[in-house]
C-alpha cells in the first residue's frame, strides 16, 4: 500500500479497492513531512555546532577568505606606510632645501579625503590610496621644475643681489639707516624699517645689484617716491626708492652693475637718500646679509668694467649686424 494511497471496501461490489488519500491528508502529510526534515535539521545543526564543537564548512571557508583578505590588507596598509613614509621624507627635503634654494613657494598638499560613516578597512584603503597617488602627481611635477632650474643653477648665482647699490668708495655715501624698527623720521613712533638708507649726494649713480628684468618704475609725491621694482627670479626681488631719475622701464633686462638711476629725495624724505630693500619670496630681508660693503673699490670697479665691455661688445657687434643688413639690401 503507497503512502499516498489507501484501500477501502466497494459496498456495491463487497470488493477491495485501493484509491488516492483527499486532498487535505495529502497536503496534511506533506507538511508533516517538511516540519520533520526541517526538524531533523536543526538538530544535525545544533547537535554539530554545540555539541561537537564544529564549523559548518562554509563557515570555515568564509573564516579563511576572511583571514586572507584581512593578511592582504594589513600588508597593503605597511607597504603605504612605508610609501608615505618616503614620500613625506621626499616632500620636507624638497620644501626646505631643494625649493628654499631656488626662492620656490611650498608645493600646496591636496585636501585631505573625507572619510565614510562605518567605513571598511578596504574603503580606508582606498582614500589613503587615493590621496597617496595625488600627493605623488604633485610630488613629481614640483622636482621636474626643481630639475628644470638645476640646470640653470650657473643663472642664480648671478640673480643674487650681492653688491652694493651705489659705489663702495670711501666717502661716497653714508648708511643713514639700517634694516630693523626705528623711530620714524617723519610720523615718529617705532616702525619697522624694512630696508637699508644710504645718504649720498642727489645724482649719485644707484647700480643694480643683480641680473634681473625690471618689474616696475613708479613716479609718485609720497610713499617711496620715484622708484624701481627688479625681480631677479628664483624668489628675489629690489627695490630701489626716493630716486631723482629713473633710467630703465618696465620688462627691459638688466645685469649686475648697470646704473639704473639716480639718488634724490622724492616722496616721504628728509634728506636725499637710497632707500634699498631685499624682498625674498615676498618677505622683507635684511640687505646686509646679501651684500659685502666692504667689498674692495678695485673689485667693484672691474665688476663695472667688464659690464662696459659687454656692453661695448654688444654694441659692436648690434652695428655690425645693422650695417651687414644694410650692405645686403644696398646690393639687391
Amino acid at each position: 500500500m503507497s503512502l499516498f494511497r489507501r484501500d477501502v471496501v466497494n459496498p456495491n461490489t463487497l470488493l477491495v479497492e485501493t484509491e488516492d488519500l483527499p486532498l487535505w491528508q495529502l497536503a496534511l502529510i506533506w507538511t508533516g513531512l517538511g516540519v520533520v526534515v526541517v526538524a531533523l535539521f536543526i538538530f544535525y545543526l545544533w547537535f554539530y555546532t554545540s555539541v561537537l564543537g564544529l564549523e559548518l564548512p562554509k563557515t570555515t571557508m568564509l573564516k579563511r577568505q576572511n583571514i586572507e583578505w584581512k593578511s592582504n590588507v594589513q600588508i597593503l596598509e605597511a607597504r603605504l606606510e612605508s610609501y608615505e613614509s618616503a614620500l613625506e621624507a621626499i616632500e620636507i627635503r624638497d620644501d626646505k632645501v631643494y625649493r628654499m634654494v631656488f626662492g620656490f613657494k611650498d608645493v600646496e598638499k591636496p585636501a585631505p579625503e573625507l572619510h565614510m560613516r562605518r567605513e571598511s578597512d578596504l574603503d580606508k584603503l582606498s582614500l589613503e590610496m587615493s590621496g597617496l597617488m595625488k600627493r605623488t602627481v604633485l610630488q613629481s611635477r614640483s622636482l621636474e621644475e626643481i630639475g628644470y632650474y638645476s640646470q640653470q643653477a650657473g643663472d642664480m648665482v648671478s640673480c643674487i643681489p650681492s653688491v652694493p647699490p651705489v659705489h663702495p668708495a670711501k666717502g661716497n655715501y653714508r648708511l643713514s639707516s639700517s634694516f630693523g624698527y626705528r623711530t620714524d623720521p617723519v610720523y615718529g613712533g617705532r616702525r619697522m624699517h624694512s630696508g637699508m638708507d644710504f645718504a649720498a649726494p642727489i645724482g649719485t649713480d644707484v647700480f643694480s645689484t643683480a641680473d634681473g628684468v625690471v618689474e616696475s618704475v613708479k613716479h609718485q609725491f609720497t610713499g617711496y617716491g620715484n622708484q624701481i621694482v627688479i625681480d631677479h627670479g628664483f624668489g628675489y626681488k629690489t627695490r630701489f626708492a626716493h630716486l631723482s631719475a629713473t633710467l630703465v622701464t618696465p620688462g627691459m633686462k638688466v645685469h649686475r652693475g648697470d646704473v639704473i638711476g639716480r639718488i634724490g629725495k622724492s616722496g616721504k624724505s628728509t634728506g636725499p637718500h637710497l632707500h634699498y630693500e631685499v624682498i625674498y619670496r615676498g618677505k622683507y630681508v635684511n640687505p646686509w646679509n646679501y651684500m659685502d660693503l666692504g667689498m674692495p673699490v678695485e673689485e667693484f670697479d672691474a665688476m663695472l668694467g667688464s659690464r662696459q665691455a659687454d656692453l661695448e661688445f654688444n654694441r659692436i657687434n648690434q652695428t655690425s649686424a645693422i650695417l651687414e643688413r644694410a650692405t645686403k639690401n644696398s646690393g639687391k
